[in-house]
């Protein structure tokens, strides 16, 4: 995953400033094996991502891929999107406003999003994590 992101331009700069803050760390998957073993159903990104979740024994997945978050349902973990998440550290003090995060996702990533996916994101973000 780390791969995926750090060649989208400008976003490994505002991913660097993320870590920074202390709420996410960089992290490396052990087991490449099992991360081959998923890139059957899935992207590298997500595949690496649940790997690390599992061997971080994280309750959380962080992605928004369909099919990765049923895996990582079957996995025991819980599956958290990415617009979720930015609306729970709003509430949190954490970040500015969720619309403008979002823009910046599909500016620097091609980020796709619904307005209404936005819309219950914020609704539910007062639910813990």
């Amino acid at each position: 995953m780390q791969r995926e992101l750090n060649r989208k331009g400008r976003f490994r700069y505002r991913l660097k400033k993320l870590y920074g803050t202390g709420i996410f760390e960089r992290c490396a998957t052990a087991d490449a094996t099992n991360v081959e073993l998923l890139r059957a159903e899935l992207d590298a990104g997500e595949s690496e991502a649940l790997i690390q979740a599992q061997e971080k024994e994280a309750h959380a997945f962080i992605g928004d891929d369909k099919k990765a978050r049923v895996i990582a349902e079957r996995m025991g973990r819980k599956s958290v999107g990415t617009v979720r998440l930015l609306a729970r550290l709003k509430l949190e003090g954490r970040v500015g406003s969720v619309e403008e995060s979002v823009a910046v996702l599909r500016k620097d990533l091609e980020f796709r999003v619904t307005d209404d996916v936005i819309r219950k994101a914020i609704e539910t973000a007062v639910e813990p994590i």
